[in-house]
């Protein structure tokens, strides 16, 4: 066996989250919810490197009473980021405001004279 087969995940070969079902022998005659297999539901381990204070920041976080753990916020965090994919950025709303746009360059009119 090379070094390459050590460090490669035995199972990462049956794993597929592009929706197709993956049944291992041992698991063959159990009852799983459809929810289980979407992939959301499916937890996948992975190495990321973090800046070290975005870690502490969630670690910090995960320490207060009642918190989830600092790995769960990260993929909440992540998710929020994921929904906000291809929304406009947050003040492109303002633009579209003819009230806005009109009381910014009255105040820009104001500062001039």
């Amino acid at each position: 066996m090379n070094m390459e087969n050590k460090t490669t995940d035995p199972l990462a070969s049956e794993r597929d989250l592009t929706g197709k079902k993956i049944v291992r022998r041992r698991d063959v005659g159990k009852v799983i919810p459809a929810e289980a297999l979407e992939p959301r539901n499916i937890k996948v381990d992975v190495s990321i490197k973090l800046d070290g204070d975005i870690l502490e920041y969630f670690k910090e976080q995960a320490r207060k009473p009642g918190a989830l753990p600092y790995q769960i916020q990260i993929n909440q965090a992540l998710r929020e980021a994921m929904g906000r994919a291809g929304e406009e950025f947050p003040g492109e709303a303002l633009t579209k405001d003819e009230r806005f746009v009109a009381a910014i360059a009255e105040r820009i009119r104001q500062s001039l004279s």
